[in-house]
């Protein structure tokens, strides 16, 4: 529904329906998230090359993925040890009208602007933004959308 990935952080707009599945949590799928990713990042640092994916948005076996910490000379990691990516815990917004999921979406979109990495939205390719402006029809990440 709208992501953006920063240098050093990650803003998602996440819906599931929760009469469907009762047994899923905000928490539940930050945990899937952080692991599955952490386990790739990991090998790609090892190894300079992405493990294959089941996803059809994916890069090719092998091939090596554009390193956004070079974007713009800005980005830069921040861990504590070698292994660990994603800091503990996460903040969450639950969002009750369409005034309020407009607001973050676009606060999100507009993140990379503020943090100097890019002059526009649309220039910045590590975002639901060119997908969802009709600009990008191969995102790195494919989002569904919500009608609202």
């Amino acid at each position: 529904m709208g992501y953006v990935i920063m240098p050093d952080h990650l803003h998602c707009l996440i819906f599931w329906d929760g009469d469907e599945y009762q047994e899923l949590t905000i928490s539940k799928i930050m945990q899937v998230v952080k692991s599955h990713s952490a386990k790739e990042m990991v090998h790609y640092i090892q190894t300079g090359r992405r493990k294959p994916s089941l996803s059809p948005y994916s890069a090719s076996e092998g091939s090596q993925l554009p390193n956004m910490y070079e974007w713009k000379n800005k980005g830069k990691v921040h861990t504590r040890s070698k292994t660990q990516i994603w800091q503990r815990g996460f903040y969450d917004f639950n969002i009750y009208s369409e005034k309020k999921f407009v607001e973050k979406l676009n606060y999100i979109h507009k993140n990379p602007v503020t943090a100097g990495l890019c002059e526009n939205p649309e220039d910045y390719p590590w975002s639901s933004y060119r997908q969802i402006a009709g600009i990008d029809d191969h995102p790195i990440l494919k989002i569904d959308f919500l009608k609202i």
